[in-house]
């Protein structure tokens, strides 16, 4: 899986939730967005939608059960989910795991 079928699956599972609340992914930068923190674009509930959203569109893409949730997602300092960028390289990670 390549870096542009990491981006266009997350930006699907962007979309999917950001429909939700009445936004567009063209409406961000995606290059700044963090999915948590004090800067998130979305609220708990919503990045519950979206990991699970994500998880089911890379299962599909790569016909592999690939979980994006360890002890890192709940470390404010380490957690893949602060900006695009290093959730990609989670999902790198995990899906050459």
């Amino acid at each position: 899986m390549n870096d542009g079928d990491i981006e266009k699956a997350i930006t699907v599972s962007l979309n999917d939730v950001l429909e939700i609340n009445d936004k567009s992914v063209s409406e961000l930068n995606i290059s700044e967005v963090s999915f948590i923190g004090d800067d998130a674009i979305f609220d708990s509930l919503s990045v519950v939608h979206f990991i699970s959203s994500l998880e089911r569109k890379l299962r599909d893409v790569t016909n592999k059960d690939v979980k994006l949730v360890d002890d890192r997602a709940f470390d404010p300092d380490k957690s893949p989910f602060k900006n695009i960028e290093s959730l990609k390289e989670l999902i790198k990670e995990k899906v050459n795991a």
